[in-house]
């Protein structure tokens, strides 16, 4: 009966929540974009979530005046919703690694297991968790964008370690002829400067893991994905996340491949336009890119094409790691068309007095919103968010008014 009760509250909740188009709309520049990992929204009650505990959840983000909520769609390489095409966390195990799972996800708080297991008896239930939140998002009047991973291949240095073995795709487990090529392998210069000290420490061992998008199947296949994420979900945007892991073609091959690129993005952007009218109101795309120009394009990228011919709506400019710099929002400005939407993410900090120091030499830049990155993972270490910190970081953009970019000098180059 108590998962009855649940199940029908939460669908009640789904009619009752208000189309994107009929919800005020933020501003068209300034947004206050709030991202969570699937994961941590689910890593902390004890299975199964009662209801009430996402809608509490979402309340805390509207509070710090967030205008946009952004969800992670996957934890590793599996969904955290019902998909046609691929494998639930834990599904594809051996019995001694499920069974472990289940004990782990019962016992265990704050882990990958909680969340796994929190998300699979949901889902068995009838319910879907990635609905769940949007739904609740909705009813707060926050703009709902799904964030997808484009090449993600967390856990794939070692994918049959426990826990790493709950969250591994079975396709790209399949599919080791479609891989860029083994774990472990040197990385070229370029892809070490963009991953910086920490990036290198938690993506490196994985990055040459991912698939190859030189190949069309693979391509196709994330065509699949994005298809299934649209047709299911009323949401305002879609981020397409280039960050999960930033490595898309053997490095001997980017600059015969940014055709490729764009010929994909292409089609992405065919497809959240027909989604659009389906559902009846236009989705946004857009892209969360690496944290200079000339990082985007070494690794296959065209921003600026696809801020000029359209395929992107706006760009979130972010760290692969942590925030080892200022992000230069102003050199993005200067190969983007003028007042093309500029936002900055945050990555995660574990003190406060970072943020703001962060956020304060970000204004500077000039962004048109911030972008907050995990602010969850204070979780990890045993705390509640600061949902005041949130909203302090929020404050700090809501009143600059973007300039127009600086011209390029003539040592500026073009930015290629």
């Amino acid at each position: 009966m108590p998962k009855l009760i649940t199940l029908v509250a939460i669908v009640c909740g789904f009619l009752l929540s208000s189309n994107p188009a009929s919800a005020d709309e933020p501003p068209e520049r300034y947004r206050f974009l709030f991202h969570c990992d699937g994961e941590t929204l689910f890593q902390l009650p004890a299975p199964p979530v009662k209801y009430g505990y996402i809608e509490k959840s979402m309340d805390e983000i509207a509070s710090t005046g967030a205008t946009t909520l952004v969800v992670s769609t996957h934890i590793g390489m599996v969904p955290i919703y019902p998909s046609e095409h691929s494998n639930q966390m834990g599904e594809k195990v051996q019995s001694n690694d499920r069974s472990r799972f289940k004990r782990d996800g019962t016992r265990l708080f704050g882990t990958l297991q909680r969340s796994g297991l929190n998300i699979e008896v949901l889902i068995k239930d009838g319910i879907d968790p990635l609905q769940w939140i949007l739904t609740a998002a909705r009813h707060r009047e926050l703009e709902t964008f799904l964030s997808f991973g484009l090449n993600n291949a967390q856990y794939g240095n070692d994918p049959f370690r426990y826990p790493n073995v709950l969250a591994i795709s079975q396709y790209w487990r399949e599919h080791r002829d479609l891989r860029l090529g083994t774990a472990g392998a040197p990385l070229p210069e370029i892809l070490q400067e963009i991953l910086g000290p920490s990036g290198r420490r938690h993506f490196a061992p994985a990055l040459p893991v991912g698939l190859d998008f030189a190949k069309a199947e693979v391509r196709d296949r994330r065509l699949l994905e994005i298809d299934e994420i649209l047709n299911r979900y009323d949401i305002d945007g879609l981020e397409i996340n280039f960050h999960r892991y930033p490595m898309f073609f053997k490095p001997d091959e980017v600059a015969d491949n940014l055709e490729t690129m764009t010929g994909f993005m292409q089609e992405v952007r065919k497809r959240v336009d027909a989604a659009g009218q389906k559902h009846g109101h236009p989705i946004k795309l857009v892209g969360r890119v690496m944290p200079r120009p000339e990082y985007s394009k070494a690794i296959g990228l065209d921003v600026e094409r696809w801020a000029r011919e359209g395929l992107l709506d706006f760009i979130i400019v972010s760290h692969c790691g942590d925030n080892e710099f200022t992000l230069p929002i102003r050199e993005y400005r200067q190969i983007l068309p003028d007042g093309y939407p500029v936002y900055a993410s945050i990555a995660f900090e574990s003190k406060g007095e970072d943020y703001r120091e962060i956020a304060a030499q970000l204004r500077d830049e000039q962004p048109d919103g911030i972008h907050l990155q995990n602010f969850h993972d204070t979780l990890d270490l045993r705390r509640r968010p600061d949902y005041k910190l949130a909203e302090e970081m929020g404050t700090v953009y809501k009143d600059v008014t973007s300039a127009p970019a600086d011209p390029p000098t003539s040592d500026q180059g073009d930015n290629n």
